[in-house]
């Protein structure tokens, strides 16, 4: 039979949290320095995602006041076979979009006409200043024609503005 020796008998040396009297070290300043930064590169990504998705909501309404003012408009020249009926009462859309325009409901557009005749019209979605759509980069204004033409400015956007 064997002796065991010495160093076997000794006790283990108890490392560096097992001693009495030190608890945990803590997070280092690195390691909060690390955190903050995801943190900070996170809410960036989320806020401009949410800014992308609050200028979506609000070309939406430019489009539903559009699409409004149309089937207003359509509805007058199916009944008078213009869109310029001659009497003032007959179709008060037309006389609206002439003068001052039709604000949509969230008052963020005013829609009005640049040109309306017996039997065409163009349409034209504009941002109001205080409606917080004039930062939109994309899409100054939306129109539609009589046809169903739809077209943004500036030119080239209106797949992006409509969709």
């Amino acid at each position: 039979m064997s002796t065991p020796s010495a160093a076997s008998s000794r006790a283990p040396r108890p490392t560096v949290a097992a001693r009495p009297g030190r608890g945990q070290r803590g997070v280092t300043l690195v390691e909060l320095l690390v955190v903050v930064m995801v943190v900070a590169i996170l809410g960036t990504i989320a806020v401009s995602s949410y800014r992308a998705y609050v200028i979506r909501a609000g070309r939406s309404e430019a489009k539903v006041a559009l699409l409004a003012a149309q089937q207003n408009l359509e509805r007058c020249f199916t009944r008078f076979s213009t869109f310029l009926p001659d009497e003032e009462d007959d179709c008060p859309t037309s006389r609206d979009l002439q003068a001052d325009g039709v604000v949509s409901t969230e008052q963020r557009y005013v829609v009005t006409t640049d040109a309306i005749t017996d039997t065409t019209y163009t349409l034209v979605a504009t941002p109001t200043d205080d409606g917080g759509m004039a930062s939109d980069p994309d899409c100054d204004t939306l129109t539609i024609t009589q046809n169903g033409q739809r077209g943004a400015t500036p030119a080239g956007n209106a797949a992006l503005c409509w969709r």
